[in-house]
């Protein structure tokens, strides 16, 4: 395959099948679910590091549920490095990453908070139709802390974190075990942030 071929795939299905990359950015969406799926179910094929570079602002939650169920069920391992911005139901996407290799660059925004009800495809909801989408929603509250508790520092109370939405910077999202490493692009590197020592480690 040539260069520009190389770079038609990555412009228009946003994968390097060459280098193992997967390219998610923007809102969350089945768009973006059916893209990380043909990309794994391709890839997945060689049991070699996957790489899936993730920018957004999040989405649709489902559809990140999605992704992360897709991305433990894949036999490779799975590194996931967050660029810009890694919000909402991103975090979910990044937590699909394998043991230790959820990864953020030095200038990406993290931030969790509890989801919000879409009323919009009920234009006049009764009240049983409004208690039964507020259950679910509490499920799906539920289900995102236990999500990012289970990796995070033990002594974090993360369900109070999701009450407001909170923004961390990439460091302080290491140092509270949100995402693991942060990647150093000047000398390939990915740091490893623990109390107030740092780890280096190169990741091929």
């Amino acid at each position: 395959m040539t260069a520009s071929e190389r770079l038609e795939q990555i412009a228009t299905h946003g994968v390097d099948l060459a280098k193992r990359r997967i390219y998610l950015h923007g809102d969350v969406d089945g768009t973006m679910t059916a893209r990380l799926l043909a990309a794994l179910h391709l890839m997945d094929e060689e049991d070699k590091l996957i790489t899936v570079f993730l920018d957004t602002g999040g989405g649709d939650e489902y559809e990140a549920w999605a992704m992360y169920d897709a991305m433990h069920l894949a036999r490779s391992r799975i590194m996931v490095i967050g660029l810009g911005q890694v919000m909402s139901a991103g975090a979910i996407i990044l937590n699909g990453a394998s043991e230790g290799l959820r990864c953020l660059t030095r200038n990406c925004r993290f931030m969790i908070h509890n989801g919000q009800g879409d009323f919009s495809s009920v234009p006049q909801p009764h009240s049983s139709v409004v208690k039964a989408m507020g259950k679910e929603q509490e499920i799906n509250d539920n289900r995102y802390a236990f999500m990012l508790a289970e990796r995070a520092d033990k002594g974090l109370d993360v369900q109070r974190m999701c009450l407001n939405e909170t923004y961390m910077s990439a460091e302080d999202t290491v140092r509270l075990g949100f995402a693991d490493l942060i990647v150093d692009p000047k000398a390939y590197r990915y740091h490893i942030y623990k109390g107030k020592g740092k780890n280096y480690v190169r990741i091929r």
